[in-house]
């Protein structure tokens, strides 16, 4: 890694809180950083803020769990006890959320459940027909919405976005086997259709071409392909039926006749 990247992504690491990097694509020594992981650092840091700034970003469904000390008349005997379970869709041009789900069997949030409203976002707070709440933005694809405006909440809800791109894989590294390259990540997404290897020779002029499709859950590929002595660059994106997710960043190895 030069000199000029590694700065650049230890200040983009130094500014993001604890509990939103752990989802970011972790830039590791002698990693090749292509524009686009720079580019997803940089919209992820973005995003890493209080609130939403417009009522369209929370546009679409998603998937929220509610955990509650105390609702409808019942108190739980400890704290975040009871939860329920269900989808959050908003429609910005409509000014309208519905909510629906089922509930906790054990005593709160009893049975399915349906909720509609309408809604607005206001200098960073979510302001429904039911009243206002504070809304954490965790990323363009979750975020964390204190149940009402006490000190401290009686519960929270986390969303997360069902109708998006899955999130990048992490970890990305490259071995020699005695087949092939061995390419191993790490799975961040849990709305993914598949992985997409893709690769390129180490030239200027070079460009990337696909070299595998895989299936869901796959965290793991050999290319056979080379000969020894050959070098290659790998990447590889999440993707479903919304999109393909921010690239891994890129890895470089040179097959040898055996693992390192």
């Amino acid at each position: 890694m030069s000199r000029s990247k590694a700065v650049l992504a230890t200040a983009i690491f130094a500014s993001i809180p604890a509990a939103a990097s752990q989802d970011l694509v972790q830039v590791q020594e002698g990693d090749v950083i292509s524009a686009d992981v720079i580019n997803s650092l940089i919209r992820q840091v973005s995003n890493s803020t209080q609130g939403f700034a417009s009522d369209d970003e929370l546009d679409g469904a998603w998937q929220c769990d509610t955990y509650s000390t105390r609702s409808e008349g019942c108190i739980a005997d400890g704290p975040l006890l009871y939860k329920k379970t269900g989808t959050m869709t908003f429609n910005s041009q409509a000014a309208s959320f519905n909510y629906s789900g089922t509930g906790d069997p054990r005593g709160c949030f009893v049975g399915a459940y349906a909720t509609t409203g309408t809604f607005s976002v206001r200098d960073g707070y979510l302001v429904t027909s039911y009243g206002v709440y504070g809304i954490t933005k965790r990323s363009d694809r979750e975020f964390l919405w204190e149940l009402n405006s006490a000190s401290p909440p009686n519960g929270y809800t986390v969303c997360r976005k069902t109708d998006a791109p899955p999130e990048s894989v992490n970890n990305l590294a490259a071995n020699s086997v005695a087949n092939g390259i061995q390419l191993t990540w790490t799975d961040q997404s849990d709305n993914e259709d598949g992985f997409r290897v893709e690769r390129k020779p180490v030239t200027d002029a070079a460009t990337w071409a696909v070299l595998q499709s895989l299936d869901i859950d796959v965290v793991a590929f050999t290319d056979t392909s080379p000969e020894l002595g050959e070098t290659w660059q790998y990447r590889v994106f999440a993707f479903n039926e919304y999109g393909d997710s921010y690239t891994s960043s890129v890895v470089q190895h040179t097959l040898i006749s055996s693992a390192n």
